[in-house]
């Protein structure tokens, strides 16, 4: 790979293609699997946990033995997943979301951060466990992101950092 006026040349990207392919399907499969424990042991749907309402339909929420919630998320259920299905129910009924009714005398709903409304994962939230889905596309292109991020940072040094070591970064963060 050659430097040029301080940029690397884009063929980063492309050198041994199966590589690459393996390596994102690598760190694809670690966020799966990290969060089967999560699957496993809670109900993910964040309105069981934070709507104070009896569980129904024969959905079971385990008690786990140690304090705190089964989400460190502090806007799960409350007003991430409220706002952002209401901006997903207006862009599937074909109007841009630019006002929330349902907030007082109204409030701005696009305008606003915390509901994500022009964002296309949110409406994943629609979907049953939405917004469980939602936070896994989120932290796997989190991890993509950090694998080519890495790479990118090897084209330009002489020495060779190893694919393993990218793979790694990419999983952790």
């Amino acid at each position: 790979m050659k430097l040029t006026r301080g940029f690397v040349s884009r063929g980063w990207l492309l050198y041994r293609k199966h590589t690459t392919v393996v390596s994102i399907l690598a760190v694809i499969a670690f966020v799966l699997v990290a969060n089967i424990g999560y699957l496993c042991v809670t109900n993910p749907d964040p309105l069981v946990s934070r709507s104070g309402l009896p569980v129904q339909n024969g959905s079971l929420l385990v008690k786990l033995p140690f304090a705190g919630g089964n989400s460190i998320e502090g806007n799960d259920g409350i007003t991430k997943q409220a706002l952002g299905v209401q901006a997903a129910h207006q862009v599937f009924s074909g109007k841009l979301p630019l006002w929330n009714y349902y907030e007082g005398v109204g409030a701005p709903l696009l305008g606003e951060t915390q509901s994500a409304a022009l964002s296309p994962f949110t409406l994943l939230l629609t979907l049953p466990y939405g917004f469980l889905i939602n936070e896994l596309v989120l932290e796997m292109l989190a991890g993509i992101g950090m694998y080519l991020f890495i790479r990118y940072l090897n084209a330009g040094v002489r020495k060779r950092i190893d694919n393993a070591v990218a793979i790694t970064a990419g999983c952790l963060y």
